[in-house]
């Protein structure tokens, strides 16, 4: 029979070994998941203007429109596609 000191241990390490494999595990599909685009024009109802979004190096957005609604309408399109 083991002892109590070395079923602590295995059950211990087994733990840690569990958890370092679901953290590999879910770094792996967290990188792999498709990125949005960056570049390209869009089309979209909506809009009274053109509005343009330009990302920075940093992955930024910067939103350039001619009035709020469609500041915001261009936003909320941002926010939803960083999702």
């Amino acid at each position: 029979m083991k002892s109590k000191k070395a079923r602590v241990l295995t059950i211990t390490l087994s733990v840690i070994l569990a958890l370092v494999l679901i953290s590999v595990a879910a770094f792996q599909v967290f990188f792999r998941l498709p990125q949005p685009s960056y570049s390209g024009t869009i089309t979209m109802e909506g809009l009274k203007n053109p509005v343009e979004v330009r990302t920075d190096d940093h992955g930024i957005p910067h939103i350039f429109a001619q009035d709020e609604d469609d500041l915001f309408f261009a936003q909320g399109f941002i926010t939803a596609r960083e999702r």
